[in-house]
């Protein structure tokens, strides 16, 4: 067998930041890619090189450039998906890509897919922590990433870029929905050349846009729907292959009991064949995967996926980290294929139901820099701050516009992003293949489907619509039925707070107060998940209460009258609300008025409260007996107690811009404190 050459470095002399469109400049709309084209062209060879040519491994990435070091095993087909990172560059014909159809990448990409399809066990899985042991998240990823790859090599990246939501017709009324420069009516799916040739063909070949007619629109224009007509050389026969493998492995995420109901509790995994399925029947038309994929998405996510009470299940309770970044890329990469089908309905419903959950616990600052969260109840990531989040689907959910970047953000921020580059080019980081996530397939997954952002103005409607400054008054609920996790969130005149209750199922999560809010003042106090100190809560004897079981035991009160939760969402009447834990004859009550939160903790032997405050450089703290005080612009924070309370302060690592500072409230047999946020 001939020797493979290596892939060339690559060279920028003939370059300039204008060579590089604004899209491929802004890594934040990549998922979660952390550098810039450039970066990846400066490292792309050697991470290409490191494709094991000969041996059993022939085709095995023997970089560590995805995936962390514990996972770099020969038998993780997790590891595998870096495919995509290949096929990209070997796909993509632009003026910076030299790698386009270059035969070095070639070879090197048919064997690192020939390597991954052998992992694929005789039921459609792919292993993932040990040979032949075939699981969710490695055969459901693998089919996010494959569907792309397979797309890239049936069209050229020329023509998928072109793509926009004015160049596809897409059905809407029985006909289809026409484009802004289209003129006439064709069936559903039709590529709409207007944009670039000034007219819009009237009579399609059946076999090139497939099942047109159920409104599947076609991603890529070729007259051989099953080939690869317009991309660079391919093995005809790997290609058959992959698609067979992706199929069969759609098909078990789909079917197979055990799969699926690990994805209930692990959402985030088992919607990646949501993506990677819509995306393959918009290439392969398949009546029974739609057929499944409707099934699953329709009658199978409430309650099962995704919790009444709005979010997606992560160890069966919320994380931010891993539906905000890894479910989200899923629901961008499917609303793609979804849109003008009847998936479309179903993705925005899903999607509405979320952002609504994540309206209460999403925390704006106040200069619009980004987001921070009701942290202390994720589950399985830490996620301390985002400054935006990107997804297509703002297009229809329009509640999701509040938490992106306008288009005039996106502009700046590439200008910024070629700017920086001017300065230093032809100067980038080297990758290290010696660390995980270098070079992941994200960086990759959306370069290929068409953006949208909000304007400035259908922005800051959104913002507007948040619920903590749409209303100044409010006492929310959320409950989910499965854990019996509740959230409440209350909203004053002079504040805006949340209290968390439920069975603590991961070792980071930390019930009870949440934060405390202020519009012109940001966050200023906010418990921390994974954490023993910096948890608004207290110890008993040197023991959190708060990292226990959770907080069960909780009674409710408005005005001094019981009143419970329920399943799902609602809004409790405006009165003075008493949360009450107690364990054996002890107890801790938490009480919300109009201009105060006062805890009253009645358990016996040494105490301690935490107070856990977020700080920044140009507050003002100052304490003595009976009173802490933190002055923030024209905004003070003040937390009276008991003179015979000791007081400690600790600094304990920082949360975005914050620096968490927590106070100690130190006292024997009960301690009484008042927290007042005023101008």
């Amino acid at each position: 067998m001939k020797k493979w050459n290596p892939v060339p470095a690559m060279d920028f002399s003939a370059l300039s930041p204008k060579d590089f469109d604004g899209i491929s400049m802004d890594y934040r709309r990549n998922g979660n890619a952390k550098e810039s084209m450039p970066y990846f062209l400066q490292n792309f060879s050697k991470v290409a090189n490191s494709i094991i040519e000969d041996g059993p491994q022939r085709g095995y990435m023997d970089a560590l450039i995805w995936r962390v070091a514990s996972s770099n095993q020969p038998y993780n087909a997790r590891v595998l998906e870096s495919h995509l990172c290949i096929s990209y560059f070997y796909c993509t014909k632009a003026k910076w890509n030299p790698y386009y159809g270059m035969e070095e990448v070639r070879v090197r990409l048919e064997a690192m897919l020939e390597y991954l399809l052998s992992l694929q066990l005789a039921n459609g899985t792919f292993p993932e922590y040990g040979v032949a042991k075939g699981n969710l998240p490695a055969t459901a990823f693998f089919t996010k990433f494959m569907s792309e790859t397979i797309r890239l090599l049936k069209c050229e990246r020329s023509e998928l870029q072109l793509l926009s939501s004015d160049d596809l017709c897409l059905p809407q009324g029985g006909i289809h929905r026409r484009s802004r420069r289209c003129d006439s009516i064709g069936p559903p799916g039709q590529f709409c050349e207007a944009k670039r040739e000034g007219l819009c063909p009237t009579e399609v070949n059946p076999k090139e846009f497939g099942r047109a007619k159920r409104g599947f629109a076609v991603h890529c224009k070729t007259s051989e729907r099953n080939g690869m007509k317009n991309g660079p050389p391919f093995d005809a026969g790997l290609f058959q292959k992959m698609v067979d493998a992706n199929r069969k492995a759609i098909y078990v995420v789909l079917t197979d009991e055990a799969l699926i109901r690990h994805g209930w509790s692990y959402s985030n995994q088992f919607t990646n064949v949501w993506a990677g399925g819509l995306a393959h029947i918009s290439m392969f038309p398949d009546a029974e995967i739609e057929d499944l994929l409707l099934r699953s998405m329709k009658d199978e996510t409430y309650g099962k996926f995704q919790s009444e009470a709005g979010f997606y299940y992560e160890c069966d309770q919320p994380d931010w980290g891993y539906t905000l970044r890894t479910h989200n890329s899923n629901d961008r990469y499917a609303w793609f294929f979804a849109k003008g089908t009847p998936f479309e309905a179903l993705l925005a419903e899903h999607t509405q139901r979320y952002y609504d959950w994540l309206s209460y616990n999403c925390l704006r600052e106040p200069d619009g820099s980004g987001f921070l969260f009701n942290r202390a109840i994720e589950s399985r990531q830490r996620l301390p701050f985002i400054d935006s989040i990107e997804t297509e689907i703002a297009e229809n959910v329009e509640l999701a516009r509040a938490f992106a970047m306008d288009k005039d953000e996106l502009a700046a921020n590439a200008k910024a992003r070629q700017d920086a580059w001017a300065e230093k080019w032809p100067v980038f980081t080297e990758a290290n293949i010696n660390r995980g996530n270098s070079f992941t397939p994200y960086s990759f997954l959306f370069e290929s489907i068409p953006k949208w952002n909000p304007t400035k103005e259908e922005k800051a409607l959104q913002v507007k619509q948040l619920p903590y400054l749409k209303s100044r008054r409010f006492i929310h609920q959320r409950m989910d039925y499965r854990t019996q996790l509740v959230n409440l969130y209350i909203r004053r005149d002079s504040y805006y707070c949340a209290f968390n209750s439920g069975a603590s199922l991961t070792d980071q999560q930390r019930f009870g107060l949440g934060f405390l809010w202020d519009d012109e003042a940001g966050m200023l106090v906010q418990s921390q998940s994974g954490n023993d100190l910096a948890v608004w809560g207290f110890s008993q004897n040197g023991k959190l209460y708060e990292k226990s079981l959770g907080i069960r035991m909780v009674y409710y009160k408005l005005d001094g009258r019981r009143t419970s939760p329920v399943i799902g969402s609602a809004d409790w009447e405006d009165k003075v609300l008493t949360v009450e834990y107690q364990e054996r004859g002890e107890n801790r009550e938490i009480c919300f008025e109009d201009d105060r939160i006062t805890v009253s903790n009645c358990f016996k032997g040494e105490l301690t409260e935490y107070i856990p405050l977020t700080i920044l450089p140009d507050d003002q703290m100052s304490w003595g007996s009976g009173l802490f005080t933190l002055r923030r612009g024209n905004r003070v924070l003040t937390i009276s107690f008991d003179d015979n309370c000791k007081v400690g302060i600790e600094m304990h690592g920082k949360c975005a811009r914050y620096q968490v500072a927590v106070l100690m409230l130190s006292a024997a047999d009960g301690i009484k404190y008042e927290v007042k946020v005023r101008k």
